[in-house]
C-alpha cells in the first residue's frame, strides 16, 4: 500500500492518505444508498414511474433497495476490513478509547431508534415523498439535533473509529473511510433539507 504521510500535532500519530485497491470499491459501495436517496428525493416522479414499470409500489421498492444496499455496505466493509486492517487484540485497546467509542455509538443508536420510533418505517424510508401519509413530528429526537438519523449514523461511524483507532488502521484507510462515509450522510441531509 502506498500513502502520503504527515505527522499530526507532533503527537506521534502519523496521518496518511492510503492508496489500496479496495478503498475505491469500498467507497463506491458506501455511497450507493446515498445515490439512491439522492435520486429518489430529487427525482421522485422518475423513481415512481420506474417502480410502476417493474410492477412494484414505489415505497416498497425504495425500502427493499435501501435494505439491500445496507447489506452491500456491510459486506464491502467486512471484506475490506479483513483484507486491509490488521487483526486487533481487544486487550490492546485503551479503555478510554472503548468508553468514548461505545458512548458515541450508543448515543448514535439512541438517535436512530428515536427516529424509527417517531416516524416508523414509512417515515424513515421516504414514505412522505412516495405517497404515504406521514404526520409531521416535532418531538424527540428532532428536538435534539437536525437530521437526528444522519447525526446518529455519523456518531456510530466515529464511535467504531474511536475503538479501532491505531496507527495500522489509520494507515489502512480507516479515517478516510469514516470521513467519506460521514460526508455522504451530511450531503444527504443537506439535499433533504434544501430540495
Amino acid at each position: 500500500m502506498q500513502s502520503s504521510r504527515s505527522t499530526c500535532c507532533n503527537m506521534g500519530i502519523s496521518l496518511a492518505f492510503p492508496v489500496n485497491e479496495g478503498l475505491g470499491l469500498l467507497l463506491l459501495a458506501l455511497s450507493t444508498p446515498h445515490l439512491l436517496y439522492f435520486f429518489t428525493w430529487t427525482c421522485t416522479g422518475a423513481f415512481t414511474r420506474i417502480a410502476k414499470a417493474v410492477g412494484v409500489e414505489a415505497f416498497a421498492l425504495f425500502y427493499k433497495l435501501s435494505v439491500l444496499l445496507k447489506f452491500v455496505q456491510l459486506g464491502a466493509l467486512v471484506t475490506w476490513g479483513m483484507q486491509y486492517m490488521p487483526p486487533m487484540k481487544v486487550a490492546s485497546i485503551p479503555p478510554l478509547q472503548v468508553v468514548v467509542g461505545l458512548g458515541m455509538f450508543g448515543a448514535g443508536q439512541i438517535l436512530n431508534m428515536g427516529v424509527y420510533t417517531a416516524l416508523g418505517k414509512e417515515g424513515v424510508y421516504y414514505g412522505v415523498r412516495l405517497g404515504k401519509p406521514i404526520a409531521w413530528y416535532e418531538g424527540f429526537p428532532f428536538t435534539v439535533v437536525p437530521h437526528p438519523q444522519y447525526v446518529g449514523c455519523v456518531l456510530c461511524i466515529w464511535g467504531v473509529v474511536a475503538v479501532l483507532l491505531n496507527q495500522a488502521n489509520i494507515d489502512a484507510g480507516l479515517l478516510t473511510i469514516a470521513s467519506a462515509w460521514s460526508t455522504f450522510y451530511c450531503v444527504t441531509g443537506l439535499i433533504e433539507h434544501h430540495f
